[in-house]
């Protein structure tokens, strides 16, 4: 690619998304750079590290580092640099970013929070509904809350709740990050989907990455 991409991540809950996307990223040979600025640091958990004192380091071929400033993160030589912006980021960052992913889950206090958020920063965004119950619960009832006043909502994705999905998000933080073999297929789905997004590369390619950084693997 020619051109840098900076994606801003923020939310509830999108430590396990930027990894997950980093690693599908890196499985299409792209250079990849994950950024985690958000106050819990569950990257750390997540991502073995074998020097506290190391700065970034680079697992599965994808370079990891925290609690960079803004002007640090048009790094050269990446393709792709993935921010995780925390729960609440200031505008500024928001700014700095060529795409936002904001992670949700279904409260309905937080998604009245976030819509808040995202009109008031004029940014375009693509809202992920995560644990969504949809035996009880309607998507349209949800999509109706942004869909209605705000046209900064570029799509809304939903994501059904899933022990297996849940159980990866929270084993990584004390087993490292290995693989997503055991992802729900809505959750591959919607990883596939953002990252065509993304990339904007063929669906083979993709695909292939998504495979590829399912089993662990990395170029």
């Amino acid at each position: 690619m020619s051109k840098q991409k900076i994606i801003g991540i923020f939310g509830c809950e999108q430590t396990d998304l930027c990894i997950y996307l980093a690693s599908i990223l890196e499985n299409m040979k792209n250079s990849v750079l994950v950024i985690d600025n958000s106050f819990e640091q569950k990257m750390r958990f997540c991502i073995p590290r074998p020097n506290e004192k190391m700065n970034t380091i680079t697992y599965k071929n994808v370079d990891y580092t925290a609690l960079c400033e803004r002007s640090l993160w048009k790094t050269e030589g990446y393709d792709y640099v993935i921010v995780n912006l925390g729960s609440w980021p200031d505008e500024k960052s928001v700014t700095d970013c060529d795409e936002l992913i904001c992670a949700l889950n279904c409260e309905k206090c937080e998604i009245e929070k976030y819509r808040e958020f995202i009109l008031h920063i004029e940014h375009p965004v693509s809202v992920l509904f995560r644990d969504f119950c949809k035996s009880y619960m309607s998507a349209g009832g949800i999509r109706k809350l942004f869909v209605d006043e705000n046209c900064f909502v570029l799509e809304q994705l939903f994501l059904p709740f899933s022990e297996a999905d849940e159980c990866s998000r929270l084993m990584m933080q004390f087993e490292g990050y290995r693989n997503f073999a055991n992802l729900s297929k809505e959750f591959e789905k919607v990883l596939f989907h953002l990252c065509r997004n993304i990339s904007e590369q063929d669906y083979r390619e993709v695909l292939m990455g998504v495979r590829r950084a399912k089993r662990g693997e990395c170029f």
